[in-house]
């Protein structure tokens, strides 16, 4: 049986007003919080708990005297209905919510957050409950007022609502053979969208654990465990214009690091073994330089500038073509290569599998819930390999996440050298994506040339128009158009710092 349990609560100091508890075919509204017999008995029983929003409702359930609350190590420890549970906030939606056993190795159900799921697997827009009603059930919910919310109407509506959508929910993603035959343990583990690309990957390399002790031990052996930290750097965010400019052109590069992934076949690298190596551009090297130009994390952000006194630093030897685009005059001496000879035997990374799946599915359906699942897993299989916060994973591998940044570096910084060429400003960049002054320049004919450069990679001109950027991925492209000359929507990032 399950459990669906939804709150009220005071919406300025957030003490709780009512619980509203869905098991089986009857609703029951709890609002004397000092006999909580019958919620512990029902959870209890419960094969999962299901919510809407579960880190806002458990929050809820934890101000009831009786139940607990305390912050520990970043993540909330929560005693509720007689079980414990780990509770922590990962991003909008995502969350991780664990049992944790008690002094008697007791574990309670797995509490399962239909929004968290909602957002990742159906959809990520307006995912309101109320909206959700509307759209999904096909009624007009009762508005929330705190008049309303007092009302038996209002909490039925919620916590009965709550339950239809679950069973719809279900029904949306039975086409999904891999979470067809999920538990609702399995629901509940579910933190983020890279949580499916894990369980991907843990059925394809089952030796995954055992891959990754081969590879930390190798990293010893060689000495280069802080020499991958260092060589390791995320995407290239620079915004070289702070104002406006009227004749602008954007250019994305298509999946920059899935099909990195794709066309390194990085997946041959979940073991290897290091040996010595000659400089060499086609394959990954990491490189122990000496330069005068310089990759580093400052404050967790890459920052890329020039030294007086030539730097030793370790470099992917992606990055170190890299500089050459953006620096012509960079002075970069190789003092010692090592190649990480991959010992995995694989036809294709498990990402060129899933695109190929995705582009299958799209031509026959459209854009289904299984193809949106087969881009999930594909745009989070890079994540997964650079994991160290809070822990590192078995997924973890920084060899293959040195790979693909550095890799996708080069693509960016080759783009920019050519647009250069052409006679355009480079006025910003933001991962997978350059914003150039055309100065005149016929869009299509850089578009040609930019493709024909980063080859068999690509890009496509998004965006031509006016572009303003106020700071680091704070900026509006506007009044635009595409190559054919049709309107496109206004690029907007609204997400970044406000100082530079």
């Amino acid at each position: 049986m399950l459990l669906f349990v939804d709150t009220e609560s005071n919406p300025v100091t957030k003490e709780p007003e009512s619980i509203q508890l869905k098991w089986g075919k009857y609703v029951e509204i709890i609002k004397n919080f000092n006999h909580l017999e019958r919620l512990e008995a029902l959870w209890e029983k419960s094969d999962a708990v299901i919510m809407f929003n579960a880190p806002y409702d458990l929050g809820v359930l934890s101000k009831i005297k009786g139940q607990e609350l305390e912050y520990k190590r970043e993540t909330w420890q929560m005693y509720i209905a007689g079980f414990n549970y780990r509770v922590k906030k990962l991003n909008v939606h995502s969350n991780l919510i664990k049992p944790a056993p008690d002094i008697f190795k007791r574990y309670g159900p797995p509490v399962i957050d239909l929004l968290k799921l909602w957002s990742i697997l159906i959809d990520n827009d307006d995912i309101r409950l109320k909206t959700l009603i509307r759209k999904e059930l096909g009624r007009e919910p009762i508005p929330y007022s705190e008049e309303n919310a007092k009302t038996r109407a209002y909490q039925e509506q919620d916590v009965v609502c709550l339950e239809e959508l679950w069973y719809r929910f279900l029904d949306k993603v039975k086409t999904i053979p891999n979470v067809a035959g999920y538990t609702y343990n399995d629901w509940g583990g579910i933190n983020t969208g890279a949580t499916f690309a894990k369980k991907a990957y843990q059925e394809k390399y089952p030796k995954l654990t055992a891959w990754r002790k081969e590879n930390e031990a190798e990293d010893i052996k060689w000495g280069v465990n802080a020499a991958l930290e260092e060589a390791y750097n995320g995407g290239i965010t620079c915004a070289m214009l702070h104002g406006t400019c009227d004749d602008t052109a954007w250019y994305d590069i298509h999946g920059a690091y899935a099909h990195v992934i794709e066309y390194e076949n990085v997946d041959r690298y979940k073991r290897y073994a290091w040996e010595n190596a000659e400089y060499n551009e086609e394959k990954p090297v990491l490189c122990y330089c000496k330069t005068n130009k310089v990759f580093t994390k400052i404050n967790n952000s890459l920052k890329i500038f020039g030294v007086k006194d030539l730097a030793y630093r370790y470099m992917w030897n992606f990055d170190i073509q890299a500089m050459h685009c953006l620096f012509p005059d960079a002075h970069i001496e190789i003092l010692h290569a090592y190649y990480p000879r991959p010992l995995i035997e694989t036809e294709c990374s498990l990402p060129a599998e899933w695109s190929r799946l995705k582009e299958e599915e799209e031509k026959l359906h459209g854009k289904t819930t299984l193809r949106e699942y087969y881009k999930l897993l594909s745009n989070s299989s890079y994540g997964i390999t650079a994991q160290r916060k809070p822990y590192k994973s078995k997924h973890t591998n920084m060899v293959i996440a040195g790979i693909i940044t550095s890799r996708a570096h080069l693509i960016l910084c080759q783009m920019i050298e050519t647009a250069r060429s052409y006679g355009c400003e480079w006025l910003y960049s933001d991962t997978d994506s350059i914003c150039v002054d055309l100065h005149g320049c016929d869009p299509k004919v850089l578009e040609d040339a930019l493709n024909t450069r980063i080859a068999p990679y690509s890009c496509g001109c998004e965006f031509i128009g006016k572009t303003r950027v106020v700071s680091l991925k704070r900026y509006i492209a506007s009044h635009g158009h595409d190559l054919e000359g049709n309107h496109v929507e206004d690029k907007v990032k609204t997400n970044g710092k406000g100082g530079y």
